[in-house]
């Protein structure tokens, strides 16, 4: 195989794999020097009006068992938050909890041990499931009454143009 031949293929074959798809989520805390994995149940995209399941991995803060992990959930287009907690089991905790509609949320989540505490902070859209904003279908009347005059006049043109057709012909060239 040609040498151009194997770079255009490599070229092709990276460029059209599909993304690569995170099954968990790395974040770090408000300081940027602790890190922690979230994972959230169904498939790390959340479905608005069903519950939702948050693990947590604190394999790293050492919490030990005994410390707790309070998540505060914030719909960031109405400012509305709600908070859910958990304790620490064997350095990872599970939270549940339903968002209400689609849209943007920040999760931050508070991680307290006896001696220590760290928060986290992540946004999330949820995009699938409930969605409550009542968008109302707005009724345009100005795109009717602009596609009836459009089609009124193409149908003037023709009717002018077949009217015409044989002064047409006689001024043309061809």
């Amino acid at each position: 195989m040609k040498p151009v031949y194997a770079v255009i293929f490599a070229l092709v074959a990276t460029t059209s794999m599909p993304p690569a798809a995170y099954a968990h989520v790395l974040i770090t805390d408000s300081t940027h020097s602790k890190g922690t994995i979230l994972h959230i149940n169904p498939d790390d995209d959340p479905i608005a009006g069903e519950e939702s399941n948050f693990f947590l991995n604190t394999q790293d803060l050492n919490t030990g068992d005994g410390g707790k992990i309070f998540l505060t959930i914030t719909n960031l287009a109405t400012g509305e938050n709600r908070q859910v907690n958990a304790p620490i089991i064997q350095k990872s905790a599970k939270l549940d909890y339903t968002f209400p509609t689609q849209g943007v949320y920040n999760l931050v989540f508070t991680v307290k041990s006896k001696t220590q505490q760290y928060k986290f902070s992540y946004d999330l859209r949820v995009a699938r499931g409930l969605n409550l904003n009542n968008t109302k279908n707005t009724y345009r009347a100005w795109a009717d009454i602009l596609a009836i005059c459009s089609t009124i006049g193409i149908v003037v043109i023709l009717i002018i143009a077949l009217n015409r057709r044989r002064d047409i012909s006689k001024q043309s060239t061809f």
